[in-house]
């Protein structure tokens, strides 16, 4: 009788042992799952804003490359630039040849245009004094303008 109530109280007593081991590991790697995943959701937006920040650099310095040469000459056909700009001025060359002058904000306009008809990425730069009433920012950048 002794032995079966030894056997018995020692199943429940490893019943137990494990219940508590399986709970504690359980809530462990849970523990460790949401520490990770929320690191690596911080690493991801750390490097979305990295990316970010070098395409707003690059489209800057773009901008202030066609800036420092007054604008940049685009021989026909304009197809993008009549869609953006149809009074652009017009110049021609000693052999008559024309070309259309595109600023620094219409270049900006047309790179954007083609990235996103080409599905890369869209961008859109403006700032609280825009000159141009269609170019609003969107609601992202209205909430966080810190890239």
């Amino acid at each position: 009788m002794l032995r079966k109530l030894k056997t018995a109280y020692g199943q429940k007593l490893s019943f137990k042992f494990l219940a508590v081991t399986a709970v504690i590991t359980a809530v462990l790697f849970s523990m460790l799952f949401l520490r990770l995943a929320a690191e690596l959701e911080e690493h991801t937006m750390k490097q979305v804003r990295m990316q970010a920040t070098i395409l707003n650099q690059q489209i800057a310095l773009t901008r202030n490359w066609v800036a420092e040469h007054g604008a940049v000459l685009v021989p026909e056909p304009w197809t993008e630039i009549e869609k953006q700009h149809p009074n652009a001025e017009i110049l021609h060359d000693e052999q008559g040849r024309a070309y259309k002058k595109v600023s620094p904000s219409m270049l900006t306009r047309i790179l954007s245009d083609r990235a996103t008809r080409q599905g890369v990425y869209s961008f859109n730069i403006t700032n609280t004094k825009r000159l141009n009433p269609n170019n609003p920012p969107d609601p992202i950048a209205s909430k966080d303008c810190t890239v």
